[in-house]
């Protein structure tokens, strides 16, 4: 129970990435093109020294730290507060949040075929007496870490732990508990059945987004969630919520900010939101 929740919000976006069957493909080098954007308050050619100035980094949740590219580490490093959507979550936190209420079961969510051929997918993982008390949300979290290709560790660890070793102040968009109540209720019983049918292929979804992804393409990432109501309350509503936070590092000396590449992307991202509030965006070329 210590995977990152953003890997575990990513397992409900990549049941609507999976394809049939995906042909193969090699990962090149990082992107040429960064996920990467800066903000300031002015264009490059008005600004005045020692501006302060916003970096936008779009992680990937399902790559490592060889996927980050040397023009995001370099904003790091000029950077001296660094944010992510959270922190660290305690074992005890995800344990009591992954637990159904007393009386519940997941196989009595599912139905028999479908339980049945969870406990098939995920022997090994986890017992079936355990497994007959997670919500939904955890027991995805376990079949798309049992489908897929997932690094020891995510992009965005990686990037904490550099931000750590430079003595960067480290502050976070979310809490815990809102991070884990927003997960709990973005899974339902029939995502994860959905997820269960489409697990064969959860593989070649995750390799095909991350060519993708260091491929610098945005249009892989303008609808991560392939649901309008789920993009509205897993990327929108959460960015909206954001935005005070990200000015305030605009008005006290700049800040590297590290969140999932589907927040800065597409409608209501928050470089268009940023825009939107009179801020120069642009993207590091």
């Amino acid at each position: 129970m210590n995977r990152r929740l953003g890997v575990l919000v990513l397992a409900a976006a990549l049941v609507a990435c999976a394809r049939p069957a995906c042909p193969a493909s090699k990962v090149g080098p990082a992107p040429s093109r960064p996920f990467l954007w800066t903000v300031s308050r002015g264009s490059p050619a008005i600004q005045g020294p020692g501006q302060a100035r916003l970096y936008l980094y779009g992680t990937f949740h399902a790559s490592g730290e060889a996927d980050i590219p040397p023009a995001a580490r370099a904003a790091l490093a000029a950077s001296p507060v660094f944010v992510s959507e959270v922190g660290d979550i305690p074992p005890d936190a995800v344990r009591k949040s992954a637990t159904l209420p007393r009386g519940q079961s997941l196989q009595t969510l599912l139905g028999a075929d479908a339980w049945y051929e969870l406990c098939d997918a995920l022997s090994g993982v986890i017992d079936d007496e355990n497994l007959r008390h997670v919500r939904p949300w955890y027991a995805m979290s376990l079949l798309t870490a049992a489908s897929s290709d997932l690094p020891g560790v995510v992009m965005d660890d990686a990037l904490k732990k550099a931000a750590e070793a430079q003595g960067a102040r480290l502050e976070f968009l979310e809490t815990i508990e809102e991070q884990l109540g927003l997960v709990g209720d973005s899974v339902s019983g029939d995502d994860l059945k959905q997820a269960l049918e489409e697990r064969r292929s959860m593989r070649c979804g995750v390799e095909a987004l991350r060519v993708a992804y260091r491929a610098g393409d945005e249009t892989a990432f303008k609808d991560p969630l392939g649901s309008p109501s789920a993009t509205q309350t897993l990327l929108v509503e959460r960015n909206r919520r954001w935005m005070d936070q990200l000015e305030g590092y605009l008005r006290s000396g700049g800040a590297f900010v590290a969140v999932g590449v589907g927040h800065l992307v597409g409608p209501g991202g928050l470089t268009e939101l940023l825009e939107a509030r009179g801020y120069h965006v642009e993207r590091v070329p």
